[in-house]
Parts: structure tokens; C-alpha cells; sequence
């Protein structure tokens, strides 16, 4: 019997305090802003109709908010992932990114385009990659029908990324995305005689903000 679609809605958390203050802000766990905590109620209007199965999230508390809300009057599994964590940033968090990127110029650098290089006590690239697939192996496994994956730009980059076909060893830099604070991007398999994890995963919208319109724009990282 075949298995029923998945749809996979991609989204990044709201604008967090430090994403205001323009801070290197990594693993570090700075709750939303004001403006965040309204971008949420917004991506929950937006998606007030659509039956999740389950939600799944970073454990920092910029994505637990989010993610709380989409899953509490729905009464379906809220699961928290060690994989789907930004990247660490190490040394720099939690530094002004206008200070970091005058005080270590070559090395921030070297990190954003040496997939192998990490800041001091921080992250590589490959190595994100590594543990983010770890866990969406397990996310995909465990899916089924349509699910909220909220995680942070670099993380979900990475993920759209791989969907598109970029290896394992891109720095940084080489994913050309920009996901906006609770953007919407949207993943969902076609294959329908295969199970989940045979299905290839096609990418139906990327960055959709329309639910976000009349708010103050926003392009904060991290």
C-alpha cells in the first residue's frame, strides 16, 4: 500500500533580541524580540489550517517559541533536536558582528569559505553537516504527512541545499539562500508507490513571507 505525501515546511524562528542588536549569535539563547514574538502569531495565522502530524525543533529557545505555539492546540508530538541547532560560533558569540568582523577579518573569512575551518571553539561547516543529517535521517524516518521543521538560516540552508544537490564539503558561503525570520520554505515528496525514504524531496516555494506583510523588513542572521 503506497504511503501518504509528506509535506515538510521548513521555517526559521522569529527575530531574536540578539538578531536586533546585531549579535554574533550562534548556539547562544537569546529569546525573541517583541517584533519576533509578532512574526510568530503571524506564521501561525498562516498556517492555522494546515494538519501537522508533528513539529520539530531546535531546543534553543529563539525556535522553542515558535515551535510551542504551532503545537500546542494541536495536541501532535513536539520533538526537540540536538541536530537541528545553529551552527556554534564559539569565540564570537556574543560579539557585536560589525566587532567580530573588524577584530578577526581573515579569520571570519576563512570560516565562511573553508568548509573545514571553525571560529575558535566553534563550528566547520562539514561538521554541521554532519550532525544536521544524522538528525534529519532520523526526521524523515519518523514523518508522515505534513510536519514543521523550526530551526535556524544556517541549519535549514544546509537542508535545502542538500535537497538541491550541494555537497557535503560547501563552505558556508556556497549556499546562496536568504530565509527570513518566520519564512516559510516548503519540501514535500512526489514518489508516492516508495516509502518516505526512498522518495525524493522537491522544493515547492522558498522564503515565503507573505503572512509577514505590513511588518517592519527584516534581514537579521543566525
Amino acid at each position: 500500500m503506497a504511503e501518504e505525501p509528506l509535506t515538510i515546511y521548513l521555517i526559521r524562528h522569529g527575530q531574536s533580541q540578539w538578531n536586533r542588536e546585531g549579535r554574533v549569535q550562534g548556539q547562544s539563547d537569546s529569546p525573541l524580540s517583541a517584533l519576533g514574538l509578532l512574526q510568530a502569531q503571524r506564521l501561525w495565522d498562516r498556517l492555522a489550517g494546515v494538519p501537522l502530524t508533528a513539529v520539530f525543533s531546535s531546543s534553543l529557545q529563539r525556535c522553542r517559541s515558535v515551535a510551542e505555539l504551532l503545537a500546542e492546540d494541536r495536541e501532535v508530538p513536539l520533538v526537540y533536536m540536538h541536530g537541528l541547532m545553529e551552527r556554534s560560533q564559539g569565540d564570537w558569540e556574543p560579539l557585536l558582528i560589525e566587532e567580530a568582523n573588524r577584530l578577526f577579518p581573515e579569520e571570519r573569512q576563512r570560516v565562511r569559505w573553508d568548509p573545514r575551518a571553525a571560529p575558535p571553539g566553534g563550528e566547520s561547516a562539514v561538521e554541521v553537516w554532519d550532525r544536521l543529517h544524522v538528525a534529519w535521517r532520523r526526521l524523515l524516518e519518523r514523518s508522515h504527512g505534513a510536519v514543521a521543521v523550526v530551526s535556524h538560516s544556517g541549519v535549514l540552508s544546509m537542508i535545502l541545499g542538500s535537497t538541491l544537490g550541494l555537497p557535503r564539503d560547501t563552505p558556508f558561503a556556497g549556499y546562496p539562500f536568504y530565509l527570513a525570520p518566520c519564512s516559510v520554505t516548503t519540501l514535500a515528496t512526489q514518489e508516492q508507490d516508495y516509502p518516505v525514504r526512498q522518495r525524493r524531496l522537491v522544493v515547492l516555494g522558498i522564503n515565503d513571507v507573505c503572512h509577514l506583510r505590513g511588518l517592519p523588513h527584516d534581514v537579521t542572521v543566525g
